[in-house]
């Protein structure tokens, strides 16, 4: 993040979440922030500058959204008063997109993983699948091929 943005202030300003705290939970190819109020906890993912266009992104959202509509346990996003998911921000490097999720509570799994873990993990994945099925695309996007995954930044 830029040291002259004010991210609590954005975020106040934004969502009109009242007092809040951020706190860098990672900083890969995008930056997540845990962000925390006095009574809740959200996470606000910036993809990187040039990672993610509009577009690919309003396909994110409207697939989380699909999936929540149909039973899926998702992490939701959380809409600003006026209804917006994607807020953009213009920096001189270029624009760079954030949005704000629910708080998943929960920890990461560690090593080592177990068999009845992978078990659980691919039919959640088959579920994700099976629900998806009838999800209509209306996005353009990069495809996310193996070529894509390779050669991506």
């Amino acid at each position: 993040m830029r040291q002259s943005f004010d991210l609590n202030a954005w975020l106040m300003d934004t969502y009109s979440l009242g007092d809040v705290t951020s706190e860098l939970i990672r900083s890969y190819t995008n930056d997540v922030f845990l962000i925390r109020t006095r009574s809740e906890r959200f996470v606000l993912k910036f993809y990187g500058l040039g990672w993610r266009t509009k577009s690919e992104i309003q396909y994110v959202v409207a697939l989380l959204e699909h999936l929540s509509g149909k039973g899926l346990r998702v992490a939701n996003i959380i809409p600003d008063p006026e209804g917006s998911r994607i807020h953009k921000i213009t920096w001189p490097e270029g624009e760079q997109y954030a949005v704000l999720f629910e708080y998943a509570e929960g920890s990461k799994p560690q090593p080592p993983f177990s068999e009845p873990l992978y078990d659980v993990f691919g039919q959640a994945i088959g579920r994700m699948h099976d629900l998806s099925d009838d999800f209509v695309d209306r996005y353009d996007r990069k495809p996310l091929d193996i070529d894509t995954l390779i050669h991506a930044r």
